[in-house]
């Protein structure tokens, strides 16, 4: 006796971009960061820094009309560099930003492109006994990002690392919240940061995640090493991935009732009292 029920047609394979779409609901991986797109940054100090730095750009706007103070300045500062220089109406500069957080100025810089880990840090390491780098697991908040960067900056980290996805992105709200910080601070880039974990163990580093979890304080580190502090995102802290690539994880001092910080606060105190311990 034989199955008289017709086969069941075969879905044909998708080919090329004929792919067919996710389900609603569905995640998705996102398009990465185009690193080739322009960028505009906005706020009176971070416009100044990335002057400062020699960025590449291509344009100022300013609040029109400029007499003195730090527009004046910031006018000043782009003509000797070469970057043309527009006043305009507040009208104008909300509509290029479209938001209002940009106190009278608005630098559009050319590509940047990315800095990779594996390339650019060996030009970095060159005369340092013992960097020091900051890497971040999946932070999504643009302005924790800043704020980690301008601690970072000012204690004189070696770079920061940062996953290509999962990242809070490298734009305004970041440099606005770094006060210029990311004009001067490597930046580093990695595809998935348990792997750029991976290649840094190879190369000597001691990587440490930083847990309220942890039992291990800080003042019991002994930085003889090169040295990357891990910081975890939001809410989730460190992945799996990323922990089984560690040699060890710290905990900030507490001594009152809030069990943990915030991500940019933890790291600040974490990087201030390595810095300190390697002085």
């Amino acid at each position: 006796m034989t199955d008289s029920t017709p086969p069941r047609p075969r879905r044909p394979r998708p080919q090329g971009d004929n792919r067919p779409a996710p389900r609603p609901g569905a995640w998705r991986k996102p398009d990465p960061p185009d690193p080739n797109a322009p960028l505009w940054i906005s706020g009176r100090h971070p416009v100044l820094e990335a002057l400062r730095a020699g960025l590449p750009a291509r344009r100022l706007l300013l609040r029109g009309p400029v007499q003195s103070g730090l527009l004046a300045e910031l006018r000043q500062e782009a003509r000797r560099r070469g970057v043309a220089v527009t006043e305009a109406d507040n009208a104008l500069l909300d509509r290029t930003l479209k938001h209002t957080e940009h106190r009278g100025a608005a630098l559009e810089l050319e590509p940047l492109g990315e800095r990779l880990l594996t390339t650019e840090l060996p030009k970095l390491e060159a005369g340092l006994a013992r960097p020091l780098l900051l890497v971040l697991d999946g932070l999504q908040d643009p302005q924790n990002l800043g704020a980690v960067a301008r601690s970072s900056e000012a204690a004189g980290v070696t770079a920061l690392v940062v996953g290509r996805w999962a990242q809070a992105p490298l734009g305004d709200a970041a440099f606005r919240a770094s006060a210029g910080a990311l004009a001067w601070l490597p930046v580093l880039v990695v595809d998935e940061v348990s792997e750029g974990l991976e290649w840094l163990g190879r190369r000597g580093y001691h990587r440490l995640g930083l847990s309220e979890k942890s039992s291990q304080a800080l003042d019991t580190l002994n930085p003889s090493q090169p040295l990357a502090i891990v910081l975890g995102g939001e809410g989730r802290g460190l992945s799996q991935r990323v922990r089984e690539q560690l040699d060890g994880a710290v905990a900030s001092p507490m001594r009152g009732h809030v069990g943990s910080l915030n991500a940019s606060v933890a790291a600040a105190v974490v990087i201030y009292q390595v810095t300190g311990m390697q002085a």
